[in-house]
């Protein structure tokens, strides 16, 4: 596979123009050079995409910005019947319910959080960041996992946080969340906020559904891939290409058990975000969850969650020298799918991009070892 570097001063990617390799017998070797200088000058790829059997690596030129977003663009929209999909979702950001300086109040009137996840969940680290920026008592209840330098770093971070852990034997955590609420009820004298595992809802998949309609008016990819874990990003951007009629496919990638990430899950948050859309605002595509193109792609996850595999590290290493970073449990594996599929020649003369759902953010400070409880401190300590 050839690797390219693309520049813009703003248009979308599929219109970058490309610098080619000093010489091409090189395989993409002298662009990986360009890469790294453009990135060593405090320029980040801006997005990453297959072009022709070839990965573009786009990068915004120096000193130029672009226009408007898609969301800008639409702020006076108009409200009569007959609205495009983007301009429903413009509207439904003023909702007084789906805003988030109200959706901020109604967390600030709680004491205390409850999510779930296994010992290196991005998402329950991520819970408890937000947490304790708005005062509230971050609860993680932790499910095992392999070990590995990912889950300790997160492991440690929470210890650093000073987030309340409240490690499980097997999977399902419902139990232990019941009798957790009921404490803290009585504790708080109000109910904690729950949040489920990988934080999927209809209400945050909206927010992928806006993501999709941004997307469109930038480029109209053939496929999306993504990695498939509580399918809450999944479902989004399948509902909004099919709202605008869209004909992209989307390939989630399945990287946890099948208990969690399944056709009947799809179904039911599919059709809880187009509910809640058209709720708010009737005039929505009145879509069906049969109107999705939605692949949950199979053949990455085993031989179980976390573990690493040949193929998620390749994906890591191939993706380290375009200057993205990948790991090994979501992001790897599903670009490990997207390099499988082009290899087999299935992606010729498609537009593809990968979307990238791993967290850009610093980790926070970590926190001691002897703050952790007991099964988690022999964890940390199996992941030297």
């Amino acid at each position: 596979m050839d690797f390219f570097v693309g520049v813009t001063d703003g248009a979308p990617p599929d219109r970058a123009h490309l610098l080619p390799p000093r010489d091409h017998r090189d395989r993409g070797r002298g662009t990986l050079k360009i890469a790294r200088l453009m990135q060593a000058a405090g320029h980040r790829p801006s997005a990453v995409s297959l072009r022709e059997g070839a990965v573009v690596l786009t990068f915004r030129l120096p000193g130029k910005t672009p226009g408007k977003t898609p969301g800008e663009r639409q702020r006076n929209a108009r409200e009569t019947v007959g609205k495009t999909p983007t301009e429903i979702l413009e509207l439904l950001k003023h909702k007084p319910d789906l805003s988030v300086p109200q959706l901020a109040a109604q967390a600030e009137r709680r004491k205390a959080v409850i999510t779930f996840g296994a010992y290196g969940s991005n998402h329950a680290l991520a819970t408890a960041v937000h947490a304790r920026a708005l005062g509230i008592e971050p609860h993680a209840i932790l499910t095992p996992q392999v070990p590995t330098a990912y889950a300790r770093a997160t492991v440690l971070a929470h210890a650093g946080l000073g987030t309340v852990l409240h490690p499980i034997e097997g999977f399902d955590g419902s139990h232990a969340a019941e009798q957790l609420r009921d404490e803290l009820k009585k504790r708080d004298a109000c109910e904690p906020l729950m949040i489920p595992v990988g934080g999927s809802s209809a209400l945050g998949a909206v927010g992928f559904v806006d993501a999709a309609l941004e997307l469109t008016e930038q480029a109209r990819p053939d496929v999306v891939y993504l990695a498939g874990g509580t399918l809450g990003t999944a479902v989004g951007l399948a509902v909004g290409f099919a709202a605008v009629g869209a004909p992209t496919r989307v390939v989630a990638v399945r990287v946890t058990p099948a208990t969690v990430a399944n056709e009947a899950v799809i179904a039911r948050l599919a059709s809880e975000t187009i509910e809640l859309l058209r709720h708010h605002e009737p005039s929505f595509p009145a879509l069906a969850p049969s109107d999705l193109t939605l692949t949950l792609r199979e053949g990455f996850y085993e031989p179980g969650y976390a573990e690493v595999t040949p193929a998620a590290t390749h994906a890591v290493a191939v993706a380290r020298e375009l200057g993205v970073k990948l790991e090994t449990t979501y992001t790897g594996r599903a670009f490990a799918a997207l390099l499988a599929d082009a290899a087999e020649g299935m992606l010729a003369d498609a537009n593809v991009v990968f979307w990238d759902t791993y967290n850009s953010a610093p980790m926070p400070a970590p926190g001691r070892e002897d703050a952790l409880p007991p099964v988690l401190r022999e964890f940390v300590a199996a992941c030297r």
